[in-house]
């Protein structure tokens, strides 16, 4: 019966690839020139979210997790998080799937020592969250920790924050040097070592997190959205980390990804009203609280670090009608930076009716433009932030309203006849206070 499943997947595959013959040479683009922007970073630790990729060591080819991209690559492009699964293998610690023997991507210490600490290095302000799906064997683990240099510089350490009854700020992380987190699921693995002459800790996840199982279905022919816990024993509604961590607020981890990854369809998984479905229909009700990690395959296809973006900083949603329900949601996008773009580049390629509005800043200027955008003469609507919006407010704004103003913001339309179905251009212009802060 194995064989048969297996052998099922494999025409399955070979179907795929004939489907799409030329992704193996698909260039890969990549949505925003900057990294993620966290404007603040006094808030707890718990208070942020940041982008995971999902086997991130896996990047040889179009049915990889993150094809295309290394490491070093993914931490360039904004990823946070590196799901890393490690097996004894050879008198050392590989990074496989399933099996050494059929998918082997390099030693453990060697991704560590040659991406993640130099990235560190060479960026001060950064913190970096490994994730092991961990099989290997203890005193493996603690030869090959000690080749890593520099890794004791940098790991989290909970020693250092045992008076603190909640998570230390992201910014007293940064100050204390603490910008490597690394978390197992074997908790043979987890707590303390001692790595040339000094004390390390790896957190046991089950302990400090909560995590949503993580597949979607095997292909992509099917969508389980449920939001159901990975370790049933612990609850995705259970809001304390064990009394070793202070009984801290837990970090919980939102999965989105199928059993067999396939590029061309993380396009999907990864769309922004996909990923806010998810997150606000299934997994919110569970865990009351946004998540800390969003876990994806291939990072750059889709808009998954567009979605992190908006849970950290707020932006604008588009809908249909006025409902302003997941059903009719059509895109969203973050705004922190001044610049425009083509609504379609956020998939907006339906006729918009609303919009919703959060945590924008006084300052801000939004114009939506008509299909015929040339800015000098044509038909738009545009939003002026009058103060800042707080983390928890938030406002809908009906686009027939044609002009309407609060404490908040005024809105106006321009023109004369404006067709809100094409809607095609929008133009965002941060004030000069609010970039400069950034």
């Amino acid at each position: 019966m194995r064989i048969k499943k297996v052998s099922a997947k494999f025409i399955l595959l070979i179907f795929l690839f004939s489907i799409f013959p030329s992704l193996h040479a698909k260039k890969l683009y990549l949505n925003r020139k900057n990294n993620i922007v966290i404007e603040d970073t006094s808030k707890p630790f718990s208070s942020y979210t940041w982008l995971v990729a999902h086997n991130a060591y896996s990047n040889d080819n179009i049915f990889s997790n993150q094809y295309g991209l290394p490491v070093s690559e993914l931490l360039k492009y904004g990823v946070r998080g590196l799901m890393l699964d490690l097996y004894d293998y050879e008198n050392s610690i590989y990074l496989c799937h399933k099996s050494c023997y059929f998918s082997n991507y390099g030693k453990f210490f060697e991704t560590v020592s040659y991406s993640v600490i130099p990235f560190l290095r060479n960026n001060p302000r950064e913190v970096v969250t490994i994730f092991l799906e961990d099989h290997s064997s203890r005193s493996m683990l603690e030869q090959e920790l000690a080749k890593i240099q520099g890794l004791e510089e940098f790991l989290f350490n909970p020693s250092v924050w045992a008076e603190y009854k909640q998570w230390p700020s992201l910014e007293e992380l940064i100050q204390k040097n603490q910008r490597l987190v690394i978390i197992t699921d074997n908790k043979r693995n987890s707590g303390y070592y001692e790595i040339n002459g000094k004390e390390i800790h790896l957190i046991f996840g089950p302990d400090l997190t909560v995590e949503n199982y993580w597949s979607l279905g095997d292909t992509y022919l099917s969508h389980n959205y449920a939001c159901v816990s990975r370790w049933p024993e612990i609850p995705l509604s259970t809001k304390k980390s064990s009394y070793f961590y202070n009984q801290w607020e837990r970090l919980v981890v939102m999965n989105q990804f199928h059993g067999i990854p396939f590029y061309p369809h993380s396009t999907s998984d990864n769309k922004f009203k996909a990923l806010f479905t998810r997150e606000q229909k299934y997994c919110l009700p569970e865990t009351e609280k946004m998540p800390n990690y969003v876990a994806v395959d291939n990072v750059t296809s889709g808009d998954a670090k567009e979605y992190v973006q908006w849970l950290n900083s707020g932006g604008i949603l588009f809908y249909k009608d006025l409902t302003f329900d997941t059903e009719n949601l059509i895109c969203g996008f973050s705004i922190v930076e001044s610049g425009s773009s083509d609504l379609n580049k956020f998939r907006c390629d339906q006729p918009i009716r609303s919009i919703k509005i959060n945590r924008l800043k006084e300052g801000t200027i939004i114009r939506i433009f008509d299909k015929s955008y040339k800015f000098q003469n044509s038909e738009y609507v545009e939003l002026t932030m009058k103060k800042d919006m707080s983390d928890t407010e938030e406002f809908k704004i009906d686009l027939e309203n044609y002009n309407f103003e609060n404490s908040y913001y005024k809105y106006i339309y321009y023109g004369k006849k404006l067709d809100k179905k094409t809607f095609q251009k929008i133009e965002v212009i941060v004030s000069y206070a609010q970039e400069k802060k950034l």
